[in-house]
């Protein structure tokens, strides 16, 4: 080995040196009598946020090309494209706390007031929501928040809305066909008027058949994504992944 300089033999010790890799530390040993060199451990760092994100985009893009008479296939995919678009936000959200913070390089009064926030949960004390949640963290590092009348805040929020109604669902009944020319359909439920400007909704459509479309997953997926690269872009600290897909 090139440059390299050996102890003698008596003086040599099994060493075990941390190489820092791109997402764990691998640990190797060095043989004292051999000088040979092998793995002792390996530790994987497993983070969800990427995957999540890339999971959602795939089924959109998949979406895309189904026939539209996959009637099923569709709203499977549609449906966990928007669960795993808000997901996407909450596992970056833990991400930020665990890893860009605790381990991060910000103030010291900064990290501690983090660290309580993990260690106590005040989060589910204070029943805030994620995107809720983004903001408070930027008022902790002294930025700007992204605020609730934003674009970007209030089409993150509708996925969350949407996103509950999936998880949590409610049965109901709405009007999916009148005789009558006049009636809007789409004026019944309060999420299709939420809708309405983000999927550029007909005055016939209802919920939930609104939301199985191309349309709908790759806004849900788009929402989310531009919501994290804003609070990325006010807070200043890198997520450790891509965010927009090229």
């Amino acid at each position: 080995m090139l440059g390299r300089r050996f102890a003698p033999k008596e003086e040599k010790e099994m060493k075990k040196v941390p190489i820092i890799t791109n997402g764990g530390t691998v640990h190797i040993s060095i043989d004292k009598e051999t000088d040979k060199i092998s793995i002792s451990q390996i530790e994987s760092e497993y983070r969800f946020a990427s995957l999540f994100k890339n999971c959602s985009r795939l089924l959109v893009n998949n979406i895309k090309e189904l026939d539209k008479q996959d009637y099923f296939k569709i709203r499977s995919y549609v449906v966990s494209a928007i669960i795993l678009s808000y997901s996407f936000l909450e596992a970056a959200l833990n991400e930020f706390i665990s890893i860009n913070v605790l381990k991060s390089d910000v103030a010291d009064g900064v990290k501690d007031k983090f660290k309580l926030i993990s260690d106590e949960c005040l989060i589910q004390k204070d029943k805030k929501n994620i995107l809720q949640v983004y903001n408070m963290y930027l008022r902790i590092l002294g930025k700007p928040e992204i605020l609730e009348n934003q674009r970007v805040y209030q089409s993150a929020n509708i996925v969350r809305i949407v996103r509950n109604m999936l998880v949590h669902p409610i049965p109901g009944k709405v009007i999916t066909f009148s005789s009558d020319e006049k009636l809007n359909l789409s004026e019944q439920q309060d999420i299709v008027k939420k809708l309405r400007s983000y999927l550029e909704l007909t005055k016939d459509e209802t919920f939930p058949e609104c939301i199985y479309s191309y349309k709908c997953a790759k806004w849900a997926s788009d929402s989310c994504e531009s919501f994290l690269q804003e609070f990325v872009d006010k807070s200043g600290i890198n997520p450790g992944f891509l965010i927009k897909n090229a």
